[in-house]
């Protein structure tokens, strides 16, 4: 199967993460297949669905094995459409139960992902795991309408400055690391499951825009030559100074004052057994 799975929360990267696979010469991407607002783009899940409705009237009954059988067809209809021998998939966390059918237990497994695990189809679990910019980024993005920024796209002359809930922050951090954990188990059981983190793919520490080591073993686990070109097509909206970037800086630090949630303040190494462990007090 030339299929390449990618599964993020949303806001964990995948864009950045994205940038850097398609420079592979083997590699096409195929963006938030889910999105949509998309459905006119050629390789949209459901633009390929509208199009074949007549034939997969099907589809709109709710069980799982009808619509599996639809995405697997769909798969085989990208594969066509990829200029490159292997192509990635990105499906976020908020849209990967699309493909449940009835009388599912929220318990278990999103049935896509037990389909990815069945045929063997290689999963890259792309985790950020400072749940605190995850939130800001998320938080900015629903405010101003702006996701990503493109080389060519003006960038916005001042990042803008977003307040937080100090009242919640503890509670939807906690929620975030509950939920990326909660994927981390779902896949453990997988053995064509490969985790790349944020933090290790873009630490400043790094010679160049990224970690050429943690892209060198992404190229291995996909069985793939090394041949990542170095560059990358995006732009960080971000400048990183959570002190500017959150306007009500104070009131955050002093909500998170004394909690192991104040590390997230802080660039500095991720204790994430710890994040787990308190997200389930």
């Amino acid at each position: 199967m030339p299929a390449i799975v990618l599964l993020a929360k949303p806001r964990a990267g995948a864009h950045g993460f994205n940038s850097i696979v398609r420079t592979h010469p083997q590699i096409s991407v195929f963006a938030e297949i889910f999105h949509d607002a998309l459905v006119e783009q050629e390789q949209n899940f459901f633009g390929f669905v509208w199009k074949e409705a007549e034939r997969m009237k099907q589809f709109c009954m709710p069980y799982h094995h009808s619509r599996l059988k639809i995405f697997g067809e769909y798969l085989e209809y990208l594969e066509t459409r990829s200029k490159t021998p292997r192509f990635i998939i990105d499906i976020k966390y908020n849209v990967i139960r699309h493909m449940d059918g009835i009388w599912k237990d929220l318990l278990d497994p999103p049935d896509l992902l037990q389909y990815f695990m069945d045929y063997k189809i290689p999963v890259v679990h792309l985790v950020r795991r400072n749940v605190l910019r995850v939130l800001l980024s998320e938080t900015r993005a629903h405010q101003t309408g702006l996701w990503v920024v493109r080389p060519g796209q003006e960038k916005p002359p001042k990042v803008k400055d977003v307040a937080l809930d100090a009242g919640q922050i503890v509670h939807q951090l906690a929620a975030r690391v509950r939920e990326i954990d909660a994927y981390d188990k779902l896949l453990s059981v997988g053995d064509k499951v490969h985790t790349v983190i944020y933090e290790e793919l873009f630490d400043k520490s790094n010679s160049g825009p990224y970690s050429t080591d943690i892209i060198s073993r992404l190229a291995s686990f996909l069985e793939l030559e090394d041949r990542f070109d170095g560059a990358m097509d995006s732009i960080k909206i971000s400048t990183g100074d959570l002190t500017t970037e959150i306007s009500n800086y104070k009131e955050i630090e002093a909500a998170l004052r004394g909690t192991v949630w104040a590390t997230l303040l802080r660039d500095e190494p991720i204790d994430w057994p710890a994040l787990v462990a308190a997200s389930r007090t």
